[in-house]
């Protein structure tokens, strides 16, 4: 707040507007296609300790037509797992969630529960030798694989990197 203060800046969010020493700035919105809002479809009551796959859908507009779901903190503090999962976000949008309680969760139709964000790269263990890690300043680093592995046969999926 010293900075602040020191320099006499001013945020005024509801007029958009930001002032520094008297001189007015405008602020804009900007709607980012990177990261949608996942939201519930339908009200659902998940039983207590158990599993379930429910319809979700996006709230905001979204780039790409395949994104990875990242669910909420606030999910994760009502004893819930919402599993990180590849999604094609041309189609209806399914989401699995455990109840890790002794009681039953309740969501409202349209409540948020994750965030749709943009991968990089998608691609399965036959090809991943191959790939490079766009992430990397140097582009012979390979990305790690596990095509050396023996994976069992209900883990072989595609992999994805953010």
């Amino acid at each position: 707040m010293n900075f602040f203060e020191q320099n006499e800046i001013d945020i005024q969010i509801r007029s958009q507007c930001l002032s520094i020493k008297g001189q007015s700035i405008p602020l804009f919105k900007e709607n980012s296609s990177q990261c949608s809002r996942i939201q519930i479809a339908r009200q659902i009551s998940i039983p207590a300790n158990s599993d379930v796959i429910i319809e979700a859908s996006k709230r905001d507009s979204f780039v790409d037509d395949i994104g990875i779901i990242e669910p909420l903190d606030c999910v994760k503090s009502k004893g819930l797992l919402v599993a990180k999962s590849l999604v094609d976000t041309e189609n209806t949008i399914y989401l699995a969630i455990m109840n890790l309680n002794s009681k039953s969760v309740k969501f409202k139709q349209g409540e948020q529960i994750a965030h749709l964000m943009t991968i990089e790269q998608v691609f399965n263990e036959d090809n991943a030798e191959s790939q490079i890690d766009s992430k990397s300043d140097d582009i012979s680093d390979p990305v790690n694989t596990l095509k050396d592995i023996d994976m069992p046969e209900h883990l072989n999926f595609k992999i994805y990197a953010r």
